[in-house]
């Protein structure tokens, strides 16, 4: 039933075992990490910039750790941060902005916050999966129970293991134009018109070291030509 505890706590549960993966938003694969993971979930992109663009991609170089007072606080964070963007910002808003999930038609809102209140195994888990919101965004305050959380012994050495897997996993991946690529939309010849930024995303796919992936590679010479002998392949 929409809005009840049970509901939520069942969420969270599929949410940790990877059941959203595939049943939030199918065919949009970012829109999961977006919605979930406010805060931290504009690094994933910001990494995907930096992977295509290298030393010229966007960085966070500021950000609000609370909404509060936000008409306020935002226009004076861009225009702190932001010399010689839009006058619009500089100062406070004066429209009312709606959004169709504002006034929590199913409840879920309430039902996440009442959860939240109890302070249980659900509540610790949200603290683990929102993790990364505390650590790369340290203005955020964090709740006692997370503090518990993040301290606790066993969690750590669960968190280390998925660490090193991860570097595991990342050292064997085809490397592909890994100091950025100029034109990511640059389109390839031959490739029945994959551009720069998708023959990227084949190459994440491959192990370093096999035949499809020296094929991959190959394209370096098009989408990175400034890539020198030397790098670890061909230039």
């Amino acid at each position: 039933e929409n809005g009840t505890d049970a509901r939520f706590e069942r969420y969270v549960s599929e949410f940790i075992w990877g059941a959203s993966s595939t049943s939030v938003f199918p065919s949009l694969p970012f829109s999961n990490i977006f919605h979930s993971f406010s805060q931290s979930g504009v690094l994933w992109l910001l990494k995907q910039q930096i992977d295509l663009m290298g030393v010229n991609a966007p960085r966070l170089t500021a950000y609000l750790p609370s909404i509060s007072n936000v008409s306020a606080a935002f226009p004076n964070l861009v225009a702190t941060n932001c010399p010689g963007f839009e006058e619009e910002f500089g100062r406070p808003f004066t429209k009312q902005f709606d959004h169709p999930s504002q006034n929590d038609e199913f409840g879920f809102y309430a039902a996440a916050k009442r959860v939240w209140r109890k302070q249980d195994a659900t509540s610790r888990a949200l603290c683990a999966l929102h993790l990364m919101d505390y650590a790369c965004f340290d203005l955020i305050p964090i709740p006692d129970l997370c503090q518990d959380v993040f301290s606790d012994a066993s969690f750590n050495e669960r968190l280390l293991k998925s660490q090193q897997e991860a570097n595991e996993a990342m050292a064997i991946t085809c490397a592909f134009c890994e100091g950025g690529i100029p034109d990511p939309g640059l389109v390839v010849p031959k490739t029945g018109g994959l551009t720069c930024e998708l023959v990227k995303a084949t190459a994440t796919k491959e192990v370093n070291g096999t035949d499809t992936c020296a094929i991959v590679q190959n394209e370096e010479r098009v989408c990175c030509p400034t890539k020198q002998v030397g790098d670890g392949d061909d230039a």
